[in-house]
């Protein structure tokens, strides 16, 4: 019975696929929508995996103000599934489509700041639940929301296909050869000359 649930959840989750895979291959800013829908899938996971680690007490206020939210672990655990189903799907066409997937580019990036983000999503939802949280963390977590919306907006505009986090070798050499002709170096001791600021 639950393997036909789960076909059927598939099946749900690759037809809406194709409908919003065919809007993004014909919209001229399909690939910052692809990339943003990307980013909702993480944060989206996110939620339900933070929902997961509280207490029942607070599982229950939070689904109160929440209704949308599954009420039950396994509903919860299915709807994960199924997020981690189309986020793959996504990432896979994007990678065909656009040329936009590398092992280390913007994706992984952002999947590695969401794991750093988990506890403080967790804390969010405990607010949401009315449980006290001290000041101090209050802070912290708005500051930690204020840079995942700058690092999203800088990952709409990485380039595809690319690294990122570390310099190639080959943008290491062009930068330093860009610096070895615009300061000549001194020829008997091998070093630059000095500033003349």
């Amino acid at each position: 019975m639950a393997q036909g649930r789960d076909d059927k959840d598939a099946s749900a989750v690759l037809q809406d696929l194709r409908k919003r895979t065919r809007i993004w291959a014909n919209n001229p800013d399909g690939l910052s929508e692809t990339r943003t829908e990307l980013m909702d899938s993480v944060d989206r996971g996110l939620l339900h995996r933070g929902l997961m680690q509280l207490d029942p007490d607070t599982v229950q206020t939070v689904l109160d103000r929440m209704p949308e939210l599954p009420a039950s672990s396994t509903d919860l655990a299915r709807l994960i599934a199924a997020n981690e189903l189309r986020t793959a799907v996504i990432r896979n066409w994007a990678g065909r489509y656009y040329g936009d997937r590398a092992q280390g580019d913007w994706f992984d990036a952002y999947c590695r700041a969401a794991e750093m983000r988990q506890a403080s999503a967790a804390r969010d939802l405990e607010r949401l639940a009315g449980e006290p949280t001290a000041a101090i963390q209050n802070h912290i977590d708005a500051a930690i929301r204020g840079l995942n919306t700058s690092l999203r907006l800088r990952l709409l505009q990485a380039p595809r296909g690319r690294k990122i986090g570390h310099r190639s070798l080959q943008t290491r050499l062009r930068q330093f050869l860009g610096l070895a002709q615009r300061q000549p170096v001194n020829e008997s001791s091998g070093t630059l000359p000095p500033s003349s600021t």
